[in-house]
């Protein structure tokens, strides 16, 4: 059984317009009771908006160029032409993944006479702050 059938079969407590698929077994009804039941573990869960903003942003850093492009970021502001050297990417490549990181409200763009530069919003420099501390153990 797929995690995702398990967990919504475990956790989603029957409402009024949902019927429980299947008997929990004794021996797993006992276990499960002891932690609250269904209905207090559902309770403990975030809701589906926060965990749905969790996946996002996980969506958002499942790509090692978006991961470069804000651990660079964190350094400061920095243009697209230092960018592209960076993650040795061509331009649209770079405009797409700056794209999402920007909809994703981790960075933002000004310009600078000719140049537009990047930089990481709060959310964004907090976001590389938690990716430095996972990933310095493993340099």
């Amino acid at each position: 059984m797929p995690l995702q059938i398990f967990l919504k079969q475990l956790y989603m407590s029957p409402g009024p317009s949902r019927s429980v698929r299947g008997k929990i077994p004794d021996e797993i009804a006992d276990e499960v009771a002891c932690l609250g039941g269904v209905d207090g573990l559902s309770r403990k869960l975030p809701s589906r908006k926060a965990l749905g903003k969790v996946a996002a942003l996980h969506g958002v850093l499942s790509d090692r160029v978006r991961l470069q492009l804000v651990l660079a970021l964190l350094e400061g502001k920095l243009c697209v032409c230092v960018l592209k050297r960076i993650v040795a990417c061509p331009d649209t490549r770079l405009s797409y993944h700056l794209g999402i990181l920007k909809r994703a409200g981790l960075i933002r763009s000004e310009r600078d006479r000719s140049y537009l530069r990047y930089f990481l919003t709060a959310d964004g420099k907090a976001v590389a702050r938690t990716v430095v501390a996972e990933t310095a153990s493993t340099r």
